[in-house]
């Protein structure tokens, strides 16, 4: 039987974060189920899913494979929890894989190094803690995380129910954020790297790539260079060709670049920056997202020679004249 859109499972699994819900993609085959993404662990969640194996009559060992897109907590959350209810095994990129330890680690480590990179970016301590607890108390919403992954890279070609997807490896929202593109319905499974009523956060974050927006935009491009039909997102509504999302996206940037590099016309913050952007009318999660994305297109600002930087070792400016000259 020849796969179509309409054999894709669609479960909306609820979130507690600005986005509200998480899509996640299940596939029914000969041999058991298969699985795209998870959503974030908390109860609503945990029922949610409980529906949906009493509804699909998924019992213990006929989940086999479940695909995570990229670390975020409403995308891996839920994944230990399904293991131990039905079973499977967990396949993420190799470079996000590497990521899950590092960020998910019991103590939190990069929570303490978010809030401090933003602290020398000049945020103001009452909101760097605020982000910092904040971030800290997400781990809640992983636990339990799978104690193995299996690692993919680009190309790869993995089993989606009786059909097969490819692993396209699009960097930029995540180090090593993938989409899954199944050629024979011409469909990709985007995650959060392309989305429809809101643009996917590109943050800078302590020890990602120095570049990630530029990341972003090559990764664009490379699934653009697909011509796909339809795109299945991590979040929000599914869309087509026809809705150019790619070429809004692409145009978005190039155009928050500019309003950026005029906001730094004189000496400023990336928090300055950052409230100059988005205000303050925000939650710790939302602030968090917003400086990070702030970062990101200052840093390619710098790596065009479009604006300079001025580290006096306790607060980094931008500016877009070279200080002193």
């Amino acid at each position: 039987m020849k796969l179509t859109v309409d054999d894709i499972k669609l479960l909306q699994v609820p979130v507690p974060y600005p986005v509200r819900a998480t899509n996640c993609y299940l596939m029914p085959g000969a041999d058991g189920w298969d699985l795209i993404d998870t959503g974030a662990h908390t109860k609503e969640a945990e029922d949610v899913w409980q529906k949906a194996l009493d509804q699909y009559g998924i019992k213990p060992g006929m989940l086999r494979n479940i695909y995570i897109t990229h670390y975020h907590p409403d995308h891996i959350g839920m994944a230990g929890w399904l293991l131990d209810q039905v079973g499977g095994a967990i396949y993420m990129h190799r470079v996000e894989a590497q990521w899950v330890p590092q960020v998910w680690a019991p103590a939190m480590p990069q929570a303490i190094a978010v809030a401090d990179e933003f602290r020398r970016n000049g945020m103001s301590e009452q909101w760097a803690g605020a982000i910092e607890t904040q971030f800290g108390e997400q781990f809640l919403d992983v636990s339990p995380l799978p104690e193995h992954i299996e690692l993919l890279e680009d190309g790869d070609l993995v089993d989606y129910g009786d059909a097969e997807l490819r692993v396209v490896w699009t960097p930029g929202h995540s180090d090593g954020h993938m989409c899954l593109w199944q050629e024979d319905i011409q469909t990709v499974f985007t995650g959060d790297h392309i989305l429809t009523k809101i643009t996917p956060n590109i943050g800078l974050w302590p020890g990602c790539q120095p570049d990630p927006l530029d990341l972003f935009l090559a990764s664009l491009e490379k699934i653009q260079r697909l011509s796909a039909e339809h795109y299945l997102p991590g979040h929000g509504r599914s869309f087509s060709r026809d809705d150019h999302r790619i070429e809004e996206l692409l145009a978005h940037h190039q155009e928050r670049l500019d309003l950026v590099e005029g906001l730094a016309s004189e000496p400023k913050t990336g928090f300055e920056v950052c409230v100059s952007l988005f205000g303050t009318k925000l939650s710790a999660h939302q602030m968090r997202f917003a400086m990070a994305e702030t970062l990101s297109h200052l840093e390619r600002l710098r790596q065009l020679g479009r604006v300079s930087v001025v580290d006096d070792g306790t607060v980094v400016r931008y500016c877009t004249t070279r200080l002193g000259s």
